[in-house]
């Protein structure tokens, strides 16, 4: 990627951060693993997907989606157990694609 974004940048960070300290922490035999959780997680539909458009007012419009899938994949690759689904602020109060995420998440 030529010209990262902050935010770009702060998510592969965490990303790699959370991944470096779950495989850093000892496991004592038989003792539960120490779960590693993700306290802040946005769904995006992404700005092609006419399902889901971003409010007019958005403060910013993220281009790429970033599905549930998607995410699921990113943080199982990072050793997270655990995700907090935030709803994002560029759809302000539509909350179709948060209740969508939250649904998968339940396995519907």
């Amino acid at each position: 990627m030529a010209n990262p974004t902050r935010r770009t940048f702060l998510q592969v960070g965490t990303v790699a951060s959370l991944a470096a300290v779950g495989r850093a922490i000892p496991l004592i035999a038989g003792a539960k693993a120490v779960p590693v959780i993700d306290t802040h997680l946005h769904c995006f539909a992404g700005a092609k997907d006419a399902r889901f458009p971003y409010h007019a007012r958005a403060p910013y419009r993220p281009e790429p989606a970033a599905t549930p899938e998607h995410l699921l994949k990113c943080v199982e690759g990072a050793g997270v157990s655990h995700a907090i689904v935030v709803h994002p602020e560029p759809y302000q109060d539509d909350h179709a694609i948060l209740n969508i995420a939250l649904r998968w998440g339940k396995g519907d």
